[in-house]
């Protein structure tokens, strides 16, 4: 499993918001998710095998998302500030 960065903002007592896979490819598998949301939620069957079907038709990245997934990568890393 990936080292993932989880950041938890307690709003209040009874609401607690849980940012986890904030960066592409972070949880690629239906069962990484459900493990990361142990003790806080659980992911309904239905939506497990959705999520699992829509995995296996999708289709790899475009030369062009590539190339936009490598752009954000830099520039969120501040390696991109010459883009223009």
């Amino acid at each position: 499993m990936r080292d993932t960065k989880v950041a938890e903002l307690q709003f209040d007592d009874e609401n607690i918001a849980l940012w986890i896979g904030t960066h592409p490819f972070e949880i690629s598998h239906v069962s990484e998710l459900q493990i990361r949301l142990a003790g806080y939620a659980e992911v309904p069957e239905g939506v497990c095998l959705q999520l699992a079907q829509d995995r296996s038709q999708s289709s790899a990245l475009t030369t062009l998302q590539q190339e936009m997934h490598a752009l954000i990568k830099e520039w969120s890393t501040g390696e991109g500030t010459n883009h223009r």
